[in-house]
């Protein structure tokens, strides 16, 4: 074995003076102190001291040095201790035997842990960057055969964005007629963000949209009255979404498309309850609106207003804001609704248009009616409202394919409103006087006729139609109710229970 100086144990300076490297007279003494030096030759006898186990200069040592060391007791309790009267050695190399023992127990226990371990399905996988990461599978299924680590299953990518959407719809139980279609899934919602959910800015969601908003045009009697509005094409093949007091009681309707061309409106259906109207055009290859999930919507998200505001001269005409509040609990034509509000900039002329998402998608259906209705008498800004998608695709859906929307409470009559000056100077109490009465309807049959004046719905009294309206829209088709009625006819007050009709065979 070759010595390196620089790897003894002991430095240059610590060996004895006259010390050279190779000198076989100071082999006996390598590895010790100097003052641990042998005697000369004329002293007294030193007892040889044992070598270390594992010093590399033990090997020039001769084998006397360690049976020469005195011996001494074994210490009481010692289990390495041999029959009684006997000496052990000093020597280190006992101390090897419980090394091993501790080494084989520390073996075992590191086995142990690791069979514990993967008993309660831990694995571990190694990262592409380094280290392993540790994680728990979530059941057998998941795990690898031969035990080999094993990694959780990856999430579900989103839909990208050219994927066809989510097209399942909200059916209704029973058919759509006798013939036995069926229901369309006619204006899809897509549940997911598109462009794996990056917002788009104004200008990317005005390109999106522009081609899918139009103009509506209202018509009424030979004068040629014209009254305009917004709309959205939902399908390629004609269909157009506006709002139903836009094209209320007119003589003709007709579609400007943005780049001009004007369609003449073949087929109308409309909902009054929910202001929305239904139209189709002849035509084919329009640009479609997407229509995003209105449930996904939060205070604070981006908004865009386009449409047609004052008139066409300001067809297009866009504004942007913010989503002001999601849960509005509005009243339109004596039914309420929960409306998404908007600070976007909203006029006479932009009812039936779209409002936006940040994610170019229509999550709303403009109404300008709301704000003329609820606050005529004063001067707002920044507030506006619009009916949420998911309020309006089953509507659409019902209207498209039956025509009108089943399950409508109806009581099959029309009214005006008796004032309590008009009542004083007639005698009369205040309520609602029956104009008309559909003689199908199972009001009529129970003896509600023309003229009758209603005062109170089952116990609440009644001053217009809207009161009466707002009971019965709380019910459903084949619920009872109780009229209370002044019938001037014979000065006296009756008390008539009729079942509510469908609106779609009513008509009222």
């Amino acid at each position: 074995m070759s010595y390196n100086p620089e790897c003894d144990e002991n430095s240059r300076e610590q060996r004895e003076p006259g010390y050279e490297f190779g000198d076989p007279a100071a082999a006996s003494t390598r590895g010790q102190n100097p003052a641990e030096a042998p005697p000369d030759p004329g002293s007294a006898a030193a007892p040889a001291e044992p070598r270390p186990v594992g010093d590399p200069f033990a090997q020039a040592a001769s084998a006397a040095d360690w049976v020469a060391a005195p011996a001494e007791p074994w210490p009481a309790g010692d289990p390495f201790a041999p029959a009684a009267g006997g000496r052990r050695v000093a020597s280190e190399r006992r101390g090897t035997v419980p090394l091993a023992l501790l080494l084989v127990a520390v073996l075992l226990l590191t086995g142990g842990v690791l069979m514990h371990l993967w008993s309660l399905n831990l694995r571990w996988e190694t990262l592409p960057e380094g280290g392993v990461r540790l994680f728990y599978e979530q059941g057998p299924e998941t795990a690898r055969p031969g035990g080999s680590p094993a990694s959780t299953p990856p999430p579900a990518p989103e839909r990208p964005p050219d994927d066809p959407p989510d097209t399942q719809a909200d059916r209704s139980s029973d058919p759509m007629d006798a013939s036995g279609s069926t229901q369309l899934d006619i204006v899809p919602v897509t549940k997911a963000p598109p462009q794996e959910g990056r917002a788009l800015t104004v200008s990317q969601i005005v390109k999106k949209n522009l081609d899918s908003v139009v103009g509506v045009l209202s018509r009424y009697g030979d004068i040629g009255d014209v009254s305009s509005g917004s709309g959205i094409v939902m399908t390629e093949d004609g269909y157009v979404l506006t709002n139903n007091h836009v094209v209320q009681d007119a003589d003709s309707i007709s579609v400007v498309l943005n780049n001009g061309e004007t369609y003449d409106v073949t087929q109308v259906r409309v909902d009054p309850r929910t202001d929305l109207a239904v139209l189709k055009i002849a035509a084919a290859g329009l640009t479609a609106a997407e229509f995003g999930d209105s449930d996904q919507v939060e205070v604070g998200d981006a908004a865009v207003v386009i449409g047609n505001p004052m008139g066409m001269e300001l067809q297009s005409t866009v504004t942007d804001g913010i989503i002001s509040a999601i849960s509005r609990d509005i009243v339109v034509d004596d039914f309420r609704m929960t409306m998404l509000q908007t600070n976007c900039a909203i006029n006479p002329g932009n009812s039936g248009g779209p409002l936006i998402n940040e994610y170019g998608q229509v999550v709303g259906i403009i109404s300008s009616k709301i704000m003329s209705d609820y606050f005529s008498t004063y001067m707002v800004e920044g507030l506006g409202f619009a009916i949420p998608i998911n309020t309006v695709k089953p509507i659409v859906d019902e209207l498209i394919v039956r025509g009108y929307v089943k399950g409508r409470p109806a009581i099959g009559i029309s009214g005006e409103t008796i004032t309590k000056r008009q009542g004083r100077f007639r005698g009369w109490p205040e309520g609602v006087q029956v104009i008309s009465i559909d003689q199908d309807c199972d009001a009529a049959r129970q003896g509600l006729r023309v003229d009758d004046i209603i005062t109170h719905v089952n116990g609440t009294s009644v001053l217009s139609v809207s009161d009466i309206n707002l009971i019965k829209n709380d019910l459903q088709v084949g619920d009872t109710i109780t009229a209370t009625v002044y019938r001037p006819s014979e000065h006296q007050t009756i008390e008539i229970s009729f079942a509510l009709m469908d609106s779609g065979e009513m008509g009222n």
